[in-house]
């Protein structure tokens, strides 16, 4: 996996990934709220699909919601597919929201 940075923007509303050595970013949109924040669409450019930047971008995210203490609304499809593969994360989403992580969901 390349070097990866993940930035919380708040005046984007969005968390961003930087790549050492390329100009692409991928970033993903969250909507804040005072103890929920809904992670709402993640973009990861063609140039680095693939590469784990988008679940570092995730994961760093998620990092940032637990130290703050915030839950996290997934649904952005990719962030639920992440919550569902690392089951470690689904503390952070909200019982009533949890069906977004589910198989099939």
């Amino acid at each position: 996996m390349p070097d990866v940075v993940v930035e919380y923007r708040p005046d984007e509303s969005r968390f961003v990934a930087t790549v050492t050595g390329r100009d692409e970013v991928a970033f993903l949109e969250v909507d804040t709220g005072k103890s929920v924040w809904s992670f709402t669409h993640t973009a990861v450019p063609p140039s680095l699909a693939g590469s784990g930047v988008g679940s570092a971008l995730v994961a760093g995210a998620l990092d940032h919601a637990r130290k703050l203490g915030v839950k996290v609304i997934p649904h952005c499809p990719f962030v639920a597919a992440y919550v569902r593969r690392h089951p470690e994360a689904l503390d952070l989403v909200p019982d009533r929201f949890r069906h977004l992580v589910e198989d099939g969901a």
